[in-house]
């Protein structure tokens, strides 16, 4: 066998200099090296020819070093069980960390406000509980022009009379425990209450058309804060402003969603979702218009001072994309974040470290076993042959 190798079974082989790194990095030095060189020391040599043994040493002292031997290698079981029981703790608290990541779900921010209602109905992240309603916009009766994305995800009667929008509304915290702090980015909520923290306020008033042809405007249930009237209808937001629209949020991605785009068309990332964007053009009253906006609102009435436009940004969950502003064309996004949603993340860091860990206390515990081994067998030589009394 390779005097430098050290036989472990029939087919398994490790450089001896492996061994002496791994010695000296996990007992703190090269215990078992120095247990080898003793045991040298007072190696009995074979003499003669007939079989017996002669003396090397004197016996006395033979059994004295035999004995630090063996307080030598007690000593390494009492560190190698030591040092193994501080491995396995790690491991379990990582392994406990990684279960309780995978539990703990990202929740909607607490406080009150409102998004408007995809066609899956509102997203639930397991104890957010919301509330709904509607208002209906009567629009432009002669040559109407209304106008709505390729792509929309909203479960809206749409048609050339009018347009119908739908919300979705956290009116308290209903047992949601999330933070009342939104993430830094560019996006728009509806107003309800107080904006939350970091949040501006803004409007946008709509000016519906005002024969008696079409339905009137009509609202039912909970809604935005804003004016509701029989021809004009005005709804209040709160937006964010700051961050980089490009460096995805962390918000609940186990239902769709809608968020509002805020500065321009393009729409906010969100950690773990694919987005598209949407948009809906109101033919509002052609006569003497007031349409309005001010305040931080959602991007898209500058557009037509007089046909409000209004982009709306619909997340699901799967890989992160973006398409060209609600033609019907979804392009994957040339921007790699590679990010995930905040649970995932969680889990996938929490997981790999303790896959790390459980690797290295693994092999940390057969190389222990394997020193502790080499250190019995260095006293195991001492218990053949004894030399012959003086």
């Amino acid at each position: 066998m390779d005097a430098n190798k050290l036989n472990l079974s029939h087919d398994v082989m490790f450089p001896r200099s492996v061994l002496n790194m791994v010695e000296a990095y996990f007992l703190g030095g090269k215990r078992i090296t120095k247990i080898i060189q003793k045991v040298k020391k007072i190696k009995l040599k074979r003499r003669g020819t007939s079989g017996a043994y002669g003396p090397f040493i004197k016996q006395k002292s033979i059994l004295s070093r035999r004995k630090v031997l063996a307080n030598e290698s007690d000593r390494l079981k009492i560190r190698r069980g030591g040092k193994m029981h501080n491995y396995w703790c790690v491991v379990l608290a990582v392994f406990c960390g990684c279960f309780i990541a995978a539990k703990a779900d990202v929740k909607w921010p607490g406080g009150t406000y409102g998004m408007p209602m995809p066609d899956t109905g509102c997203p639930s992240d397991g104890s957010t509980e919301w509330k709904t309603g509607w208002t209906y916009h009567d629009t432009e009766d002669d040559n109407n022009d209304n106008q709505r994305s390729n792509i929309f995800h909203m479960p809206v009667n749409f048609s050339a009379h009018g347009i119908q929008q739908k919300f979705c509304l956290k009116v308290g915290n209903n047992g949601n425990t999330g933070s009342e702090i939104w993430p830094e980015g560019k996006y728009c909520l509806y107003k309800k209450g107080v904006c939350p923290s970091g949040l501006k306020q803004g409007f946008i008033r709509w000016d519906d058309e005002q024969s008696e042809i079409d339905y009137k405007d009509k609202h039912f249930g909970d809604l935005p804060d804003g004016n509701y009237e029989i021809s004009h209808t005005t709804i209040n937001y709160c937006c964010s402003t700051k961050g980089n629209i490009n460096n995805p949020i962390q918000l609940p991605a186990l239902k769709p969603f809608y968020l509002l785009t805020y500065d321009s068309a393009q729409c906010q990332k969100v950690a773990g979702t694919k987005v598209t964007s949407e948009f809906i053009k109101f033919d509002d009253d052609d006569q003497a218009n007031t349409d309005a906006a001010g305040g931080e609102h959602p991007y898209g009435p500058s557009e037509d001072p007089f046909n409000l436009k209004i982009y709306y940004c619909y997340y699901e969950p799967g890989q992160e994309s973006e398409d060209d502003l609600g033609t019907g064309k979804q392009v994957r996004s040339k921007i790699p974040t590679g990010k995930a949603s905040s649970s995932g993340l969680a889990v996938a860091i929490g997981c790999g470290v303790a896959g790390a860990i459980v690797g290295t206390a693994s092999i940390a515990f057969a190389t222990k076993r394997i020193l502790a081994h080499r250190a019995r067998a260095a006293v195991d030589l001492l218990d053949g042959p004894q030399p012959d009394g003086p």
